[in-house]
């Protein structure tokens, strides 16, 4: 049996001509894109996560699609602590007639999930719900202002799914970039054939 070795030219990034490089970095970014993801969003979620339990959404689980398709978007559901999330649209003070309401429970709110969420995950999947069921009839000035106050708290959630899917989609931008592609190829000490192919030794 005849043994032959054979003998390749590698070069590191930097080494690689600029059409070799671009090369490079495209096939990166769509094997990168083919990756499980999950890792790319664990400090933005982890960071809302504690974001939403601090505003009154608590255990919030995080959903969402991106980013260039029509449908794209992120929503989370969450218990609701009214105590807490009152505080962030009460500013002049305009529902301190509901604060017994809601200090004796007999006000929640819901996340609820409707009928666009068939196959999408975007802000206007989910939306606010008040219940405020035994004494609407006879607090019908209260009632109405509780349904006031659903409204406002549909307006915070819809503004915080929005931002949340903007800083995802800011993540996600970063670790697709040039620049983010190449501070992996150093880390992962990668070598490349003079045409630009990955040199798997």
């Amino acid at each position: 049996m005849e043994e032959v070795t054979i003998t390749y030219k590698t070069f590191k990034f930097e080494e690689l001509s600029e059409k070799s490089q671009e090369k490079v970095i495209q096939n990166y970014r769509d094997q990168k894109a083919q990756w499980d993801s999950e890792f790319v969003f664990e400090c933005v979620l982890d960071d809302w996560k504690e974001k939403l339990e601090d505003l009154g959404f608590l255990a919030p689980k995080i959903y969402f699609s991106g980013f260039s398709c029509q449908g794209d978007g992120a929503c989370f559901e969450a218990e609701c602590c009214l105590h807490d999330l009152v505080k962030h649209v009460n500013a002049d003070n305009t529902y301190r007639h509901l604060i017994p309401f809601i200090n004796e429970n007999q006000i929640t709110v819901t996340i609820e999930t409707n009928s666009f969420a068939t196959h999408y995950n975007h802000e206007r999947t989910r939306n606010i719900e008040i219940d405020q069921p035994f004494w609407k009839e006879r607090c019908p000035r209260a009632a109405a202002l509780s349904l006031r106050l659903r409204d406002e708290l549909e307006e915070f959630r819809y503004d915080l799914a929005h931002e949340l899917y903007v800083a995802l989609e800011k993540e996600w931008d970063y670790h697709m970039s040039d620049e983010c592609i190449k501070e992996d190829i150093q880390c992962n000490e990668l070598t490349f054939l003079e045409n630009g192919e990955i040199f798997n030794s």
